[in-house]
């Protein structure tokens, strides 16, 4: 099993933990929150930072595309090979 899909499971149960803590009466929140709690919210936190590294990443490499194309038609090449996961709509490449 790849690193990633044992993250996603991960995830997924952490938070289905902390949908079980919500919906738990109030007298049993504190109790999951010490035990089962804790585990998830740093499991998410963890994703949420590996997320958002993964978008500065992707951020940074289009400034650079900018830094270094020319004109828009380059940028637009360059985001459409190095970045096919970005979708830059068309209003935006005629600024």
């Amino acid at each position: 099993m790849s690193t990633s899909k044992k993250l996603e499971e991960l995830v997924e149960e952490s938070y289905q933990k902390i949908k079980e803590i919500y919906q738990a009466p109030h007298a049993a929140k504190v109790n999951l929150m010490q035990t089962d709690g804790k585990l998830a919210v740093n499991v998410l936190n963890h994703y949420k930072t590996l997320r958002q590294a993964e978008s500065g990443k992707e951020q940074a490499r289009a400034v650079i595309a900018k830094m270094i194309c020319e004109s828009k038609e380059e940028v637009a090449d360059f985001f459409k090979t190095n970045l096919p996961e970005l979708v830059i709509p068309q209003k935006q490449l005629k600024q």
